[in-house]
């Protein structure tokens, strides 16, 4: 059971939350990206009948795949972009949503937790192709301008399909762009 004291904002499922303002009537839904701490997300919650506890998924094991030992996400070329391109903490909002509906809708389709094992397979040799390439900063940039913040922004519009298909069509480009390099 997560408590104030313990409490990781990328351990909340941001976008069931979204959803279930949704339903209960909540007339800004998209508030609830604003919130990063237990106590602003519970209080913003508590105001539609639902805790912090009802969208929280407590990590189980040692530390998250797409965390290497040091805890960096350097695998992860999503969270690559975010970083490099706009110098972001791990945590920022594009992360957190993105996250998100990694959890809470590619895993829940069918094959969707194939696509995700594909990406934690893929993923760190995208990276350190980015990261030998001629110029790093603009494909980190290509990235979160093309990928990330159209994705975001689908996403938090409610349209997870053209976010997924958006994500899956860069990722296939980006992996065969990158075997040219």
């Amino acid at each position: 059971m997560v408590s104030k004291g313990d409490f990781d904002p990328k351990y909340f499922n941001y976008g069931d939350a979204y959803d279930n303002l949704w339903s209960a009537g909540c007339h800004d839904p998209d508030e609830i990206y604003e919130y990063r701490t237990y106590g602003g997300l519970d209080s913003f919650l508590g105001e539609y009948g639902f805790r912090v506890k009802d969208f929280y998924k407590e990590p189980s094991g040692p530390a998250s795949r797409e965390e290497d030992e040091s805890g960096s996400n350097e695998g992860c070329f999503l969270s690559g972009a975010c970083v490099h391109a706009r110098n972001l903490p791990d945590d920022c909002e594009e992360l957190t949503v993105l996250r998100s509906f990694r959890d809470s809708y590619v895993k829940m389709l069918p094959g969707g937790m194939e696509e995700v094992e594909l990406y934690y397979r893929s993923a760190p040799a995208v990276v350190r192709q980015i990261l030998r390439s001629d110029d790093p900063e603009m494909q980190w940039e290509r990235i979160y301008n093309e990928l990330v913040q159209p994705c975001v922004e689908d996403i938090k519009s409610r349209r997870y399909d053209e976010a997924y298909l958006r994500y899956k069509q860069f990722f296939l480009s980006l992996e065969d762009a990158l075997e040219t390099m």
